[in-house]
């Protein structure tokens, strides 16, 4: 069972700076790796700030959850 919690532990600490990458391409997707990937430069501000908000609020609820004592 320990191992599992370890795991899983490692999984959302892993997926924070993925979430905080994604974050920063969709929100700024003018920039050079937004471009590189292909997203469209013309985005409405309110979609780009919304995007980025959501996203970076998952990375910090995966790193709340992976600080926890008790997993749930």
């Amino acid at each position: 069972m320990v191992i599992k919690e370890q795991w899983v532990r490692f999984t959302l600490w892993i997926s924070c700076p993925f979430n905080i990458a994604a974050a920063v391409l969709f929100g700024l997707p003018a920039s050079a790796p937004g471009q590189l990937v292909g997203l469209p430069a013309e985005v409405p501000l309110i979609y780009t700030s919304l995007v980025f908000f959501l996203i970076t609020l998952f990375a910090f609820t995966y790193a709340w959850l992976a600080s926890r004592a008790e997993l749930d």
